[in-house]
């Protein structure tokens, strides 16, 4: 029964580890990735202006 409880615990304090390190890195990278994408639309226009 000691051993399941410390099981318990170690899997709930390795998830919350998990999601305090893996929601910031995720959201750093949905930002990066945003960010490049509005340099990337901010040019595509500048380059559409001209054919249209």
């Amino acid at each position: 029964m000691y051993l399941l409880d410390l099981f318990q615990a170690k899997a709930a304090f390795l998830a919350m580890v998990v999601v305090l390190f893996v929601i910031p890195v995720w959201i750093g990278i949905v930002a990066f990735t945003k960010k490049k994408g509005k340099a990337d639309s901010v040019d595509a226009p500048e380059e559409e202006q001209p054919v249209s």
